[in-house]
C-alpha cells in the first residue's frame, strides 16, 4: 500500500537556505528536499514566494547573479513543489490574520492564510515571529518549526 506524502509548507527563509547553501540552514533543508524527490513529503509555498525569495536574498546581501536565475525558478517547477496562488479568498483570509495580529507581517499572513486554506499540516520556517504561532491555529493544530524531518512520531520518512 502506498504511503501518503506528508504535506509541508516553506517559507522563504527555508528556500534561501537551501538555494544559497547558508551553512546553519541547508543540511536541515536538503534532508526535507531529498524526501521530497523520494515522494515522502511535497513542499508547498505561496505564489509570493517567486519574489519573496529574491528579496529576502538580497536584504541578506546573496543577490542572485544572472547566471543561477534560471536554475531557481526550475527549482520550483519541482514536481515534489506546489506553489498555491494567493488568489482574493486566501488575501481576504491573510487580512484577517494580519488586522488580528498586529506584530505579523503582511507575507506572513499570507503565508498563514494560505496553510489554513490549504489544510497544510507543517509549516517550515526559521522566523522567531511565525515560530511563535506553532499549535495556536487550525484543527488539527499546525505545527510551526525549524526544517527538519523530525515533526511528529507518525511520520518516518526512511522506510
Amino acid at each position: 500500500m502506498p504511503t501518503e506524502r506528508l504535506n509541508v509548507y516553506w517559507d522563504a527563509n527555508a528556500f534561501i537556505g537551501y538555494i544559497a547553501g547558508e551553512p546553519d540552514k541547508v543540511a536541515a533543508c536538503t534532508e526535507v528536499v531529498k524526501a521530497a524527490m523520494r515522494e515522502k513529503i511535497m513542499i508547498f509555498s505561496s505564489a509570493i514566494i517567486h519574489v519573496e525569495v529574491l528579496h529576502l536574498g538580497r536584504k541578506l546581501g546573496k543577490e542572485i547573479p544572472p547566471e543561477d536565475r534560471e536554475k531557481i525558478r526550475r527549482f520550483f517547477d519541482e514536481p515534489f513543489v506546489r506553489v498555491i496562488t494567493a488568489d482574493r479568498w486566501i488575501c481576504r483570509d491573510a487580512q484577517e490574520w494580519f488586522w488580528k495580529n498586529p506584530a505579523l507581517g503582511w507575507k506572513d499572513a499570507i503565508h498563514i492564510a494560505t496553510v489554513m486554506k490549504k489544510e497544510i499540516p507543517v509549516f517550515h520556517t526559521y522566523d522567531p515571529d511565525l515560530l511563535q504561532y506553532s499549535g495556536s491555529f487550525g484543527e488539527p493544530p499546525v505545527k510551526i518549526c525549524k526544517p527538519g524531518l523530525e515533526i511528529g512520531p507518525l511520520f518516518n520518512p526512511n522506510p
